[in-house]
């Protein structure tokens, strides 16, 4: 036996069917979207373009015909704008209401009586599971713009992955909607930060496209930036010369016996001190260990003008 969402996606299109009034390439528009129902908000947002090669119509047609079907009734269609794309939400009618008066006045999505636990026989109604997940579609909306917004923020500008943010957010949508942490927004981030014209993976190739990057199950520790990349990335110039002087003594064999020479300016000089947000960082992400006679100096008292 099917579960209550497959029931009702099928009472949706048997309700498409049943529409004396639609052809059988609106239907066909229909059964695109229900292919591309997300479960847990209820709504799909496949594109024009696929659902015009599904049913071999043209994308001009395409329009034509999901607006029929948003006239019948049958379909909200939430228009996504620049950069976004739309969201059609399937309308379950209420079965009792069959004339075309009632088709066209289901403004309000779902039938008045839909709330109630009975119907006025007092018959009991099974709840409706695809309106329960379009109640809470608005809010995993909001949550997807969010967690997409702030991946644009993130993302540098001018970069590849900023190419195709209607993908971006769609695989955005997708992997919020699981509800579960699929892919969590640092691994995220950061393949977005690597995604750049000239980012290669380890064996030379160039990246894909960042919405790849989202959808992808395997492979990120080999392609995810150091944490060390994603460290500089923040800060300024010259605290960026700071931190590869820290790195480069402490990568050093005889870092305890370095010369003060090395580590650039004279104590009477301006910018004598290591910042501290890098000398903060060093600290927590030491790159090797330290010599067996060596654990207990502090780093801050091997490093000239501290």
């Amino acid at each position: 036996m099917s579960d209550r969402f497959t029931a009702e996606k099928l009472a949706w299109l048997e309700q498409v069917q049943d529409d004396g009034e639609l052809s059988a390439t609106v239907f066909a528009v229909a059964f695109g979207i229900a292919r591309h129902l997300n479960r847990e908000t209820g709504d799909a947002w496949p594109s024009q373009a696929t659902l015009g090669e599904m049913a071999g119509v043209s994308d001009r047609q395409i329009r034509k015909l999901l607006k029929i079907l948003h006239t019948q009734g049958h379909l909200d269609i939430q228009t996504g704008g620049f950069h976004r794309p739309d969201r059609y939400r399937p309308i379950l009618k209420d079965r009792n209401s069959s004339s075309s008066h009632d088709r066209n006045h289901s403004s309000a999505l779902t039938p008045q009586d839909r709330n109630c636990s009975s119907r006025e026989t007092g018959t009991p109604v099974p709840p409706n599971p695809l309106r329960e997940l379009f109640e809470r579609s608005a809010a995993l909306s909001r949550d997807e713009e969010s967690e997409a917004d702030r991946i644009f923020a993130m993302m540098p500008k001018g970069s590849a992955s900023r190419s195709n943010k209607s993908k971006i957010r769609e695989a955005v949508a997708s992997i919020v909607s699981e509800g579960t942490p699929a892919l969590p927004l640092r691994i995220a981030v950061g393949a977005f930060v690597a995604a750049s014209p000239d980012a290669r993976d380890q064996d030379g190739r160039f990246m894909g496209a960042a919405h790849t990057w989202l959808t992808e199950k395997r492979g990120w520790e080999a392609y995810l930036p150091s944490a060390d990349d994603l460290f500089l990335r923040s800060r300024p110039a010259a605290e960026v010369q700071w931190f590869h002087r820290v790195r480069s003594w402490q990568h050093s064999p005889g870092y305890w016996r370095m010369k003060r020479d090395d580590f650039g300016p004279e104590p009477d000089s301006p910018n004598t001190r290591v910042p501290q947000a890098v000398l903060a960082y060093c600290l927590e992400n030491t790159p090797q260990p330290w010599p067996a006679n060596d654990t207990h100096r502090p780093i801050q008292k091997r490093i000239p003008w501290q």
